[in-house]
């Protein structure tokens, strides 16, 4: 006889109508593109839709590219009852979520007991509560067409050995089609614009394929390390979702929770060559109405043709004049705009606020190229600097490289190695553009951050 553990927080964390969460779902869905080509990982927050239901909707929307068969979904635990050192594996047979029952994938469950007797635990006490429930409407939303086998793991107590060895083996047993979803809420309980600043660091770490090490940064530490492992075995790329916190919502801006989501897949966003010649059109549209002091464009049209311009990415916009640079201004390892109003705001940057050259004319504007640059979040490349140079020699595609010393940074784009193609003379070109002695590079606390980039194609 099979066992089903009926929902505890239905009428709580989400309405007890499931036409009223269907509704609500494709409110909170209904503007927001699914730009991705599937996604393999997802981090989710886990509290009360009201407060964290379209930021966690706007995640597993991406899941309509590509439904999933096997949900390995991985939580701290939150409960007093179940406080054994290890990782919960259910002891019944399915969830009942409204009129629907979500199968536990038993024999895999009782793979991990076996595999692992000193570490799993089979049980219903790490159930109670929010932090799987949550997340099971939402998955019978938007992969109501996929057969849906769950398998839920409660951290509790793990070290860091632990987490890895089960993370090979998840590795060792992924098939085409299987989800994580990595179920963690961000900062608790801080004023709102200090939630804002932990979360952001915590953000920009996870999307820099780090593990955040701030206090009080997520609820799922031990989760995120375990999925993170087999992230990097996989070599998933991390994209923002969306964020947000309990104060946007309600009046208790002195103590909120923060709420990010990210979506994990195999292949960076791409963007076709008509998204750049669209991008580059809006760039010097934009300029012009500077010049010419009338509103912006109209942006429906271009985001109906083009929804992934919806991707928050750093832009870097660069003005040619007569086959020489006029202007260059982008951002770095930045999400908090969308890849459209980068555009917008950087164009305005190179024609009139970069400290080289003056700002534009009008005389000028029919002598102008705009060039569209879209980069990839930044990951520090974990090398001494000792062996910086014989990294690089060693990489192809040429990345864009970003140096930190002493809080002071600089960059060049990938077109950059073209004029200056040895890494040495690279490096020093770097230092030189900080202001510092040329060989500051060798300083042991300097830090070296590479990153891809995408253009048009047959621009470079």
């Amino acid at each position: 006889m099979r066992r089903i553990r009926g929902a505890e927080v239905c009428g709580v964390f989400y309405d007890l109508n499931p036409s009223v969460v269907g509704l609500q779902l494709r409110q909170w869905t209904e503007h927001f593109p699914c730009y991705l080509a599937g996604a393999n990982m997802l981090f989710v927050p886990h509290a009360g839709y009201v407060y964290s239901g379209q930021v966690a909707a706007r995640a597993y929307k991406q899941l309509a590219n590509g439904p999933s068969r096997r949900v390995f979904m991985l939580a701290d635990n939150h409960q007093r009852e179940w406080a054994t050192r290890g990782v919960a594996v259910p002891n019944f047979d399915a969830f009942q979520i409204f009129d629907h029952q979500i199968s536990v994938d038993r024999t895999f469950c009782a793979d991990l007991l076996e595999k692992f007797p000193n570490i799993f635990h089979s049980t219903e006490k790490a159930y109670n509560g929010h932090v799987i429930e949550v997340h099971l409407p939402m998955l019978l939303h938007f992969m109501e067409n996929s057969t849906i086998s769950l398998v839920p793991l409660v951290f509790q107590g793990t070290i860091e050995e632990e987490r890895r060895m089960l993370a090979e083996y998840l590795h060792s047993r992924w098939t085409d089609g299987d989800l994580i979803i990595i179920s963690s809420d961000l900062s608790h309980y801080l004023p709102a614009q200090s939630a804002e600043a932990r979360d952001h660091e915590t953000l920009a770490a996870l999307l820099s394929e780090r593990i955040p090490l701030g206090e009080n940064c997520l609820c799922g530490r031990e989760a995120l390390s375990c999925a993170q492992h087999i992230a990097s075995r996989r070599r998933w790329i991390c994209n923002f979702i969306d964020y947000t916190h309990s104060g946007v919502n309600s009046s208790a801006a002195a103590r909120v929770v923060g709420y990010g989501a990210l979506a994990w897949t195999r292949e960076a966003i791409r963007f076709p060559d008509d998204a750049f010649i669209a991008l580059e059109k809006l760039a010097m549209r934009c300029i012009e109405c500077a010049l010419t002091q009338v509103p912006p464009p109209d942006m429906d049209q271009l985001l109906k043709q083009f929804p992934q311009f919806l991707v928050r990415q750093s832009v870097f916009v660069t003005l040619m004049k007569n086959g020489r640079l006029r202007g260059c201004i982008g951002g770095l390892g930045d999400f908090s705009q969308t890849v459209l109003d980068g555009v917008q705001r950087r164009a305005i940057d190179a024609a009139f606020r970069d400290s080289r050259f003056p700002p534009v004319t009008s005389e000028e504007l029919r002598q102008l190229e705009a060039h569209v640059s879209i980069l990839s979040f930044p990951t520090e490349l974990q090398l001494p600097c000792d062996r910086w140079i014989e990294h690089l020699s060693g990489v192809n595609p040429k990345p864009g490289i970003i140096l930190e010393i002493g809080g002071r940074t600089s960059t060049f784009l990938p077109e950059v190695w073209e004029q200056i193609p040895e890494p040495k003379d690279f490096l020093c070109a770097l230092c030189r553009k900080q202001g510092v002695p040329e060989d500051a590079w060798k300083n042991p606390m300097a830090k070296l951050f590479l990153y891809t980039t995408q253009t048009r194609h047959e621009l470079y």
